[in-house]
């Protein structure tokens, strides 16, 4: 259950962030979740707030934006997102191994969309 760990460090993040600004409360969460971390943002929320219990963090609003997987293809030059058709199940797809939307190549790179940010963080002061 990787969302756990997940959830364990953007809280960490969040934490460290909302000490060295001296809150008293943080009140909302942005974290962009790329599609490719495979993570299921329900199971993150789930865990940030059975972690988050008894923290600054306690009761916090937790929202995720998606960001699509895009890819770079080296046999023609294609830059964007990648093909969805590939992701139904995922347990048997490599990330390394996406095929390129325009051309069929497997010469790609993930290039964004694998990453876990947080993007913002709202404090009570």
């Amino acid at each position: 259950m990787h969302e756990f760990s997940a959830a364990m460090a953007i809280l960490d993040t969040v934490l460290q962030v909302a000490k060295e600004n001296n809150a008293k409360r943080i009140i909302k969460v942005v974290v962009e979740l790329g599609e490719l971390t495979y993570l299921n943002p329900e199971q993150v929320k789930f865990g940030f707030e059975i972690l988050s219990k008894d923290t600054l963090a306690d009761g916090a609003e937790i929202i995720f934006e998606i960001i699509p997987g895009k890819i770079k293809c080296y046999n023609c030059g294609y830059i964007g997102e990648i093909n969805r058709d590939e992701l139904i199940d995922h347990s048997f797809i490599s990330v390394q191994m996406l095929k390129c939307p325009k051309c069929g190549s497997s010469e790609t790179d993930i290039i964004g969309g694998n990453d876990s940010i947080v993007r913002n963080i709202e404090i009570e002061t």
